[in-house]
């Protein structure tokens, strides 16, 4: 229980940071996030034999709170690894063109809707974003939670972003947060 109080509790915090004047507005490198989430839970991943990589150029800027999206990236990489097989791989990537950054992760778990008897029809993808709505592999005890992804979507629409789901039958699943691209001294 205290982890979804914990979760409803980060979500209002989520809505009013993006009320408060300026708390989005410090510059901040995607590279540095992702450095700092793979290396919390590279240790993890090679627990569960799972392979982890991380790809990125020098530097991704853009603006908001490095905070909102360390948490954001943790939950999808926390996903990632909870699904993947011992033996699969785990992606974390980070991409600039000069418009965009954006961040994604990869995994070579089932595909979205496939996880379980709460799965995701193909028509309406959404669903995951929910508030408590959790994919639950078929023979897992139901377990708190069901807010990661929630927290992830009001992450990206706190900062002006969007997020790009793609979800295969033996490719797994990859989620993509864009943001509007930022030069440091912008």
């Amino acid at each position: 229980m205290s982890q979804v109080g914990n979760g409803l509790h980060l979500l209002r915090r989520i809505e009013e940071r993006t009320a408060e004047a300026g708390a989005l507005d410090n510059v901040v490198d995607l590279v540095t996030v992702a450095d700092e989430v793979a290396e919390q839970y590279t240790p993890f991943a090679l627990e569960s034999r799972i392979v982890f990589q991380r790809e990125a150029p020098d530097h991704a800027y853009i603006r908001g709170n490095r905070l909102l999206l360390v948490e954001a990236i943790r939950n999808l990489i926390d996903n990632a690894i909870r699904y993947t097989s011992a033996g699969g791989t785990v992606r974390l990537a980070v991409h600039d063109d000069e418009r965009e950054c954006s961040m994604s992760v990869e995994d070579h778990g089932p595909r979205v809707p496939e996880r379980g008897p709460n799965s995701v029809p193909d028509a309406e993808p959404e669903l995951i974003f929910k508030n408590f709505y959790q994919q639950i592999p078929e023979g897992t005890a139901l377990t708190p939670g069901g807010l990661g992804l929630a927290i992830v979507r009001a992450v990206v629409q706190a900062h002006a972003g969007r997020i790009e789901l793609a979800s295969a039958p033996g490719q797994g699943t990859a989620f993509r947060l864009i943001f509007p691209a930022r030069q440091p001294d912008a």
